[in-house]
Parts: structure tokens; sequence; C-alpha cells
């Protein structure tokens, strides 16, 4: 833009080369242009934002489950005090076990290999 202020022939040839009859309104349409592109980089960088934060907050029997790092994380263990834990590696026959006495577990499990939640007065870890 500096350049086109400097070098006013430079506008002038370029303008005309574009088909622009009124040749000072060039680097007014440079700027829209600019500043259009601008904000429509910054649009989709919010949207990328909104979606990363989605992504990192699921809704599961009624509770807030938080992704901490790699652990999804049942806000649950803020407010209880469980004098039981277990840790459940996944896959395991543990893990299995646990999903065929307590099927309501299924939608912390369905979170992935790596979760922390509260149930049946339990702090369950199932990790990889």
């Amino acid at each position: 833009m500096a350049i086109l202020g400097v070098f006013p022939q430079l506008v002038d040839r370029i303008a005309t080369i574009l088909g622009i009859s009124y040749p000072p309104v060039f680097p007014l349409l440079l700027g829209l242009v600019a500043m259009v592109v601008k904000i429509l980089v910054m649009d989709i960088e919010r949207s990328r934002n909104e979606v990363n934060l989605t992504q990192q907050v699921k809704n599961v029997q009624g509770r807030a489950v938080y992704q901490s790092g790699k652990f999804w994380v049942d806000s649950e263990l803020q407010n209880q005090k469980a004098k039981n834990q277990k840790r459940i590696q996944f896959n395991s026959d543990e893990y299995f076990k646990l999903l065929n006495d307590k099927p309501e577990t299924s939608q912390f499990f369905a979170l992935g290999q790596n979760v922390r939640f509260y149930y049946d007065n339990t702090f369950y870890e199932i990790y990889e």
C-alpha cells in the first residue's frame, strides 16, 4: 500500500490495466478487499475455537464431563468424596465385567479410553 502512495503513476497504470476509469479508487478498493479478507480469516478462527470448546465438554447423565489432557473427567468428582476407588484398564476383563454389571456406565465408557467418573459411591478411572 505504501508503494502505491509513493508512486502514484503506478496506481494509474495498474488501475488502467484493470479497467478502472478513476484510478484514485484503486487503493481504496485494495484496502476494502484487505479488510474483507481479514474479517473472513477472523471469523474462521472464531468458528474453530467454538468447535474446539464444544468438543471438550459433554453431557453425560445430566452432568458435565470435561476433557482434560487425554482424560474425560466427570464434574461430579469435585462434589463427591469417594472412599472407593477403582482403576480399570480399557478393554480388560474387569472393564467388561463393570459394563455388564452396571450398564449405566456405558455412557461414560463411550467417551473414550481414558475416563474418570463417579458412579455408585465409587470413583472409577478407565485408562489405556
